[in-house]
């Protein structure tokens, strides 16, 4: 069990690193709220793994308390910042969340003053009224947050734009529900095994195993989420970067005097690569422009119509074929062309760089098709 707990705590502590930098850069207000929470997740989850105490019912040691208050400011943390994290305030219950959160932990802190002033409040020897005592209190600060925190991450779900966001949402919901419902079962669980014969300790032990399962997945994909997001990002720039090189080698070895030179401290930052690729295609393009033949085009054109092939494919089929011969010509020294083509392709240059990125891609594709075509 304490495996699944250590899991837990450093699933929510790499949480807590990938939103700092943000919070400090942007000053982002709930980038900060989403580092507080994950931050007192990590240390509640670690402190959880480290004394088992924490897990074991109807103890009171400083451990148990200080993870319980803990994990309360994360609740209520985590939930405020789901409320501000949809564009603002909303309800009554988002005002209330800070005093709440306040009134959490010096409840809690006092609850735990009462019980280590009683005799034999330590180890599992605890009175009933005083295992009953802690559980109510625990339940009063963490089932609303919990319930608070499933229905924002259910309201974001149903609002949200992005397939990622949607699944991110969703995994918070469930985390947070299934975190509810076994929270309820573990409290009254022990509360009936103070008040009398009830289960026992090992079914106790499970819920507490079920609920360091059911964490994981909510805290995590409030880091892993954003971070995969953004790897597939540099993913997607990279292989374009690297799918531009039959049309961007073509462009270079007819007039290599276009290529930029290299930015000092541009490092290995892919959108500053792909950006001066771009750029150097558009100017080696612009550079053969006399060249461009109108034959070329209406020859290439008729064979896209009669393979049925889209609009877009079409244009990058005959951008292709006159890009290619005007860098040959230019590159056996012929003149330019008597008629060249005063209309082409390049009209439809993207507005931005994803939209310019996708349509050269396409016309590096015809032409990688072609140089391996040749090549059979």
């Amino acid at each position: 069990m304490a495996v699944v707990y250590w899991v837990a705590a450093a699933t929510a502590a790499f949480s807590a690193a990938w939103a700092i930098p943000g919070a400090v850069r942007d000053r982002s207000l709930t980038l900060t709220g989403l580092a507080l929470s994950m931050t007192a997740f990590s240390a509640c989850l670690g402190m959880a793994a480290a004394f088992p105490d924490v897990l074991q019912a109807g103890t009171s040691g400083p451990a148990v308390w200080a993870a319980a208050g803990l994990g309360a400011a994360g609740t209520w943390t985590l939930s405020a910042t789901l409320a501000t994290a949809g564009g603002g305030i909303r309800h009554f219950a988002d005002i209330i969340m800070v005093p709440v959160l306040g009134g959490a932990c010096i409840a809690l802190l006092l609850v735990r003053v009462k019980l280590a002033a009683s005799p034999g409040a330590h180890g599992a020897a605890q009175s009933g009224p005083a295992v009953i005592t802690a559980q109510l209190a625990l339940v009063t600060f963490y089932a609303p947050g919990l319930f608070r925190i499933a229905a924002l991450a259910r309201r974001h779900a149903g609002s949200a734009r992005e397939r990622r966001a949607r699944v991110s949402m969703c995994l918070v919901w469930g985390s947070a529900g299934a975190e509810l419902v076994l929270t309820l079962a573990r409290s009254a669980l022990i509360v009936a095994c103070s008040a009398g014969p009830g289960p026992g300790r090992p079914v106790i032990s499970v819920i507490a195993f079920l609920q360091g399962c059911a964490v994981i997945p909510g805290i995590g994909v409030m880091a892993v989420g954003p971070a995969m997001m953004h790897v597939a990002s540099q993913c997607r720039l990279w292989i374009a970067y690297w799918r531009l090189r039959p049309l961007w080698g073509a462009m270079l070895q007819a007039v290599p005097q276009v290529e930029l030179p290299a930015a000092r401290g541009s490092g290995f930052g892919i959108r500053w690569r792909l950006l001066r690729r771009v750029i150097e295609i558009r100017d080696a393009e612009l550079a053969l422009r006399p060249y461009w033949r109108g034959d070329v085009a209406v020859k290439a054109s008729a064979a896209a119509r009669s393979a049925a092939l889209s609009a877009d494919q079409e244009a990058a089929e005959v951008e292709a074929a006159v890009v290619m011969d005007a860098a040959e010509a230019c590159r056996q020294g012929k003149l330019p062309s008597h008629a060249p083509v005063s209309e082409g392709p390049w009209l439809g240059a993207g507005d931005d760089l994803n939209s310019e990125v996708v349509r050269l891609v396409r016309v590096s594709r015809v032409i990688r098709r072609r140089i391996t075509r040749n090549l059979r």
